[in-house]
């Protein structure tokens, strides 16, 4: 208030109140990390009649990459403050590694998945799942990380192999004659089996028997991946001629 004298009269008057603003004290939100040299969006949480970053900028929002930021603004008031500093981080771009069957046999499917775990995944066979079920070819897969971080794997290929083999070398013969057989490729393990007994494990086999019951000889063969494949070979002999003999004495 204030007292005046005017003609020899005093005058008071009523109370005149002045509140004092506090300062703002103005926060930075946005997203603390980026992808190499990406950029992000800050602001503060609330609104202010101006803004002066450390960019600098007088925009309420600015777009950095990683660095130290800090933001002075004015409120209503006229009270200007400063935000506590504000840093962002930038953290190594990704690259997903692609794990899982890399061979199949006769066309079967094989599991993929990521060595690591993200947040999405979108698969070059349009699979969005973190693991994809894949047929031979190749295939690549996209990733999102928790920190937004976007990365695509190398092509991971899916091969296929059918081995088949084919016995060759039979040709008829006489009882208690030797054939040999043989197979017509070349695989990593042969075994050769006639009624549940194992006749050999190369890929050649001398075999004096014959199957007179019209039994197979079979042939199991893997290759170099594991798989399987086998041949039958149905090897009937021939019985010897009955041969008979006369003796006539010369007369």
């Amino acid at each position: 208030s204030v007292t005046v004298l005017v003609d020899g009269c005093f005058g008071t008057s009523d109370p005149f109140l002045v509140s004092l603003a506090p300062a703002p004290e103005p926060v930075i939100l946005g997203e603390d990390t980026v992808c190499n040299t990406q950029v992000t969006q800050l602001y503060t949480a609330e609104t202010y009649t101006s803004y002066l970053w450390s960019t600098p900028s007088n925009l309420d929002t600015v777009s950095v990459s990683a660095g130290l930021y800090v933001v002075t603004v004015t409120d209503t008031n006229g009270c200007a403050g400063t935000s506590a500093p504000f840093i962002v981080t930038s953290v190594t771009a990704i690259t997903p590694v692609i794990v899982g069957d890399n061979h199949t046999c006769f066309s079967e499917t094989a599991d993929l998945a990521t060595a690591n775990d993200y947040v999405s995944y979108q698969w070059s066979n349009n699979t969005s799942d973190s693991s994809a079920t894949v047929t031979p070819g190749s295939y690549t897969v996209t990733v999102v990380d928790v920190n937004g971080c976007v990365g695509t794997s190398q092509p991971f290929v899916v091969g296929n192999s059918t081995p088949t083999p084919q016995i060759d070398g039979f040709e008829r013969f006489c009882k208690f004659d030797t054939i040999v057989l043989f197979v017509n490729d070349t695989f990593d393990t042969y075994h050769w089996v006639y009624l549940n007994d194992t006749l050999g494990t190369t890929d050649t086999l001398a075999w004096a028997g014959g199957t007179p019951d019209n039994d197979d000889i079979v042939v199991f063969v893997t290759d170099e991946f594991g798989c399987e494949g086998v041949d039958t070979l149905n090897a009937p002999y021939t019985e010897p001629p009955n041969a008979s003999f006369a003796y006539e004495p010369n007369t």
